[in-house]
């Protein structure tokens, strides 16, 4: 739902290296320590990476992807896996290619896995001899030089406070003598890409509310059969979901955006809880048009119907593949992890913001700001400041992961603003 924003303490290169100087000393990844780096060096735990060769016997196509003619370790290819490209995908504020760190896995899987279908139990159990996530805890006398797991360190790097699938819980991490951090998802399953299990950009700092219901349901793209009491299951083809180190709901014509759907006149002035939030498609190219978003409840499909508006475009053909990719996933995540129930239960907080916006009046609200008004501050950031102290939130676009619910306080302040100026409840 947010976008992370990860490099507030370190750099997108440096946090890259130090990462992979953990994954050493914790013995995380079973190459040489030369190999992991990328450098040619004199390390005395050589021998490893022909280790890991010989387990990917029963893992041809990963083998072929690490190793080359003479059973030497592409440095490259390992890096891509560990830590993704050297430049930073434009995403993530890089200047080049590649555009997403999306695409930079999704063509690792394909390079690696080519028109596979599945991979065999015996490639996912030698993938996780090779790749140990369980090595990202450890912690005390066996790591001499990091005694912080790296599990822990990773966490503290990322600055990242809130959840950003669902932007409701706090992402706070601890280290003493009782250890709290959030969970780490996993974007592609490590049960489905066990050689992913350890990557850098495929760890997602969420809350386990987030994570349980994600758990493997996306980004697996085969039938996936499962057992429980005697009776199997057949999962069909996963669906993708939104990846928070690429995109938000809070993206340049591309925007999703809470909304109160009233039944009452009393909501508007904070004095009932008789409406819904939903979650909606506000702004799009000029290639989409949605058409069922009037102002009553509505289902989450049919909110995400479009059709092609033919005064631009000819067909669905023309109109950019990613933006029509990224409206499917944005319901899906909706879908997957049970956002819209889940902030009909918050109620509370948006009575509190309608109550205030209703009972303020203008001149109120400057008698409140008066005695903290900068003079020699630009008067539209003077603005943004007071309405965040107003409503006790972090309401500009960067600051929506600072603390939970921003998101849903910003969008419903919006629409109460559009109520507004336009007299038009909806």
């Amino acid at each position: 739902m947010i976008r992370l924003r990860p490099f507030g303490k370190m750099t997108y290169e440096e946090i890259r290296e130090k990462y992979l100087e953990q994954l050493v000393d914790a013995k995380a990844v079973e190459f040489d320590a030369a190999d992991i780096l990328g450098r040619d060096s004199d390390e005395t735990d050589k021998g490893k990476s022909k280790n890991s060769y010989n387990k990917l016997a029963v893992f041809p196509a990963l083998r072929q992807y690490l190793y080359d003619a003479d059973e030497k370790i592409i440095k490259n290819n390992l890096r891509q896996i560990l830590i993704g490209p050297d430049e930073a995908p434009r995403s993530l504020g890089g200047k080049g290619d590649p555009i997403t760190m999306r695409s930079v896995f999704e063509k690792i899987i394909l390079d690696i896995e080519r028109d596979a279908s599945n991979i065999p139990k015996t490639a996912v159990d030698a993938c996780q001899q090779i790749f140990k996530y369980e090595r990202l805890n450890v912690v005390g006398k066996k790591r001499p030089k990091y005694p912080k797991p790296v599990a822990y360190w990773l966490q503290s790097q990322l600055c990242v406070r809130v959840c950003p699938y669902c932007n409701r819980i706090y992402t706070t991490t601890l280290y003493g003598k009782k250890r709290i951090r959030p969970d780490f998802d996993h974007f592609y399953p490590q049960s489905r890409y066990p050689y992913l299990a350890v990557s850098l950009f495929n760890l997602i700092p969420s809350c386990n509310i987030c994570n349980k219901a994600k758990a493997d349901y996306a980004e697996i793209r085969e039938d996936i059969i499962k057992k429980s009491k005697n009776r199997t299951f057949t999962y069909r083809q996963k669906k993708s979901i939104i990846y928070p180190y690429d995109e938000s709901y809070n993206e340049l014509h591309m925007n999703i955006s809470f909304r109160a759907i009233f039944y009452d006149n009393k909501v508007i002035m904070g004095q009932s809880d008789d409406f819904t939030i939903e979650l909606r498609p506000t702004e799009y190219s000029k290639n989409i048009k949605f058409e069922n978003l009037a102002p009553i409840k509505t289902e989450l499909s049919e909110r995400f119907k479009y059709t092609i508006n033919s005064e631009t475009a000819d067909d669905e053909e023309t109109v950019d593949k990613e933006e029509l990719a990224f409206w499917n996933r944005a319901k899906n995540t909706i879908e997957l992890l049970r956002l819209e129930e889940f902030y009909n239960e918050h109620k509370s907080e948006i009575r509190k913001i309608m109550r205030i916006h209703y009972e303020y009046t203008q001149v109120a609200k400057c008698l409140i700001m008066q005695p903290l008004n900068n003079q020699t501050a630009p008067a539209h950031m003077y603005s943004l400041f007071s309405r965040d102290l107003l409503y006790f939130a972090s309401l500009q676009p960067e600051e929506l992961g600072n603390s939970p619910l921003n998101k849903l306080k910003r969008d419903i302040l919006d629409q109460l603003d559009e109520i507004e100026n336009t007299g038009i409840v909806y």
